[in-house]
């Protein structure tokens, strides 16, 4: 039978027991292995985190083995696939809040935590479990919302007409820079180097859909 992995988004671990798949013989503990990405810094600051908020002391607690799938996120995508051929998969899989989640959710790979989560529903962003549903199903553990900040050039804006007063939500901020682009032909709205960051695309591409702008 094809095991099937946890997935979170930005994953906080809690309550990891219950998701074990097996023992471990020299502590009677459960231990789940968790995919994430990332170097040693990174690895250690998640185990850190786990250490210090959680009641370690119980023989029902996990043992949690953090193994680091690469730099990034698509690294570790690719040590899973890898893992799934050979069938050695983690118990928990954690996705940077992309829509890769749903290849593996299409394969079969990944549980539907749906009636386990159900009575946690109403305590998690509406948004936010959306991300980690599909097709009315929840497949993850979304754990935080991250903001972005950007600056602009105030010349610039006011001398194409953009009030960023009025910019409130992603398709003002869309249209802003439809609006830019339509005054300077020769300038971006936003500039990326040759080699950009694909996080920030996909965070602008891949925004929710209630999106909204904070005021100062």
């Amino acid at each position: 039978m094809k095991k099937k992995v946890f997935i979170t988004l930005l994953v906080l671990f809690i309550s990891l027991a219950i998701f074990a798949q097996g023992g471990n013989e020299q502590t009677g503990r459960p231990t789940i292995d968790v995919l994430t990405w990332g170097g040693a810094d990174r690895l250690g600051y998640l185990k850190t985190i786990y250490e210090e908020t959680t009641d370690l002391s119980g023989d029902d607690v996990a043992d949690i083995v953090f193994t680091s799938g690469g730099t990034g996120a698509t690294d570790a995508y690719q040590l899973f696939r890898l893992q799934l051929a050979s069938n050695s998969a983690p118990d928990i899989l954690f996705f940077g809040g992309e829509t890769a989640a749903t290849e593996f959710i299409l394969n079969g790979d990944i549980r539907d935590i749906t009636d386990d989560v159900s009575d946690h529903v109403d305590d998690i962003i509406p948004a936010a479990l959306d991300l980690s549903s599909y097709e009315g199903r929840i497949y993850g553990i979304p754990t935080q919302v991250k903001s972005k900040v950007w600056f602009y050039r105030a010349d610039l804006f006011e001398e194409a007409g953009i009030d960023v007063a009025k910019i409130k939500t992603f398709n003002d901020f869309y249209e802003a820079g439809m609006k830019f682009k339509e005054h300077f032909p020769d300038k971006y709205f936003i500039n990326f180097g040759p080699n950009p960051n694909v996080d920030v695309i996909i965070g602008w591409l891949g925004c929710y859909d209630d999106l909204r702008i904070a005021d100062e």
